[in-house]
């Protein structure tokens, strides 16, 4: 039985995918257009409404399935990873720097903290949202001027017009409120006010030629999937203006790169990573294009 569309809430459904990595059902809404998963009951999705026991007990069996697959804890790699990550998000902080210079950022599912770690020697003050009790205090620790919430944006409830910039970093694709999310990110947003969301976009070529296995559609907490048509419909209906849209870079080292391999070909993903940490290869950074994610910024109108 299918649930309501995430964006649109019809019941009408094309049958896109079975993912059997993680056991989901793609499906594109016959209405709107939205790619999804349906139903939704298996996910590991910590991002929304659950009890703060049940978000660490889906952390934990998502942290559990990446140990399983790669011999790797995620705690493990992003301690050895935070000067590169400072070096990715530098990028980001470049492009919310065209339109904004200082005032109050927000960054939504902020995990451990490293973009805003990255912005500590802006004129931004900063502010992060994040529901797991785990990834909160790492980053407490890891971008200590900045005031952070332990829980999801709706909990939260911050003050009308509150921000300048808010930020969602790879988040979008894993809420199972998106458009609400959505709503409520435009109340908290000044007029005028900058939203940059970055997120995998379904309407790439990359997705298209990969079809089912597409890499991210292989997350078991990855919930939609958006085309740049319509995140810039459903922003555009809410009250933002478009500015840009683009793809961007992946900077990341061997070590993180081989960590993501390894979730999805076990054996070749583990044997390299062993190999280049021996050899002292796996700090050793790499870039690359990310075509298949768009990086939207938009105003508030």
């Amino acid at each position: 039985m299918h649930e309501p569309c995430l964006n649109c809430a019809s019941v009408s459904f094309i049958k896109k995918y079975y993912i059997k990595h993680t056991g989901h059902y793609i499906v594109t809404c016959r209405t709107c257009g939205l790619v999804q998963v349906n139903p939704r009951n298996r996910l590991l999705n910590i991002a929304d409404y659950e009890s703060s026991s049940v978000r660490d007990r889906k952390l934990k069996q998502l942290h559990d399935l990446m140990v399983k697959d790669t011999g790797l804890s995620l705690k493990e790699i992003m301690e050895k990873e935070n000067t590169i990550r400072r070096k990715h998000f530098k990028a980001r902080i470049d492009g919310i720097k065209q339109y904004k210079n200082s005032g109050k950022l927000l960054d939504i599912g902020c995990a451990q903290g490293a973009f805003l770690s990255a912005c500590s020697d802006t004129n931004f003050q900063l502010y992060g949202v994040e529901p797991s009790k785990y990834t909160y205090i790492e980053a407490l620790k890891n971008a200590s001027d900045g005031t952070f919430y332990n829980g999801t944006l709706l909990e939260a409830r911050f003050l009308d017009d509150y921000f300048d910039v808010i930020t969602l970093i790879n988040t979008l694709e894993h809420l199972l409120n998106p458009k609400e999310a959505l709503v409520e990110i435009c109340r908290i947003l000044r007029s005028g006010g900058l939203l940059m969301i970055e997120t995998p976009n379904m309407g790439n070529w990359i997705a298209y030629v990969s079809g089912r296995r597409w890499v991210q559609l292989q997350f078991p907490d990855h919930v939609t999937f958006f085309s740049k048509s319509i995140l810039t419909q459903i922003l555009q209906e809410l009250g933002f203006e478009i500015q840009q849209v683009k793809s961007g870079n992946k900077i990341l080292s061997v070590r993180l790169f081989l960590f993501y391999l390894g979730r999805y070909f076990k054996i070749l993903g583990k044997d390299l990573l062993k190999i280049c940490e021996k050899v002292g290869f796996a700090d050793k950074m790499i870039s690359f294009p990310q075509w298949d994610e768009m990086i939207l910024f938009a105003t508030k109108r």
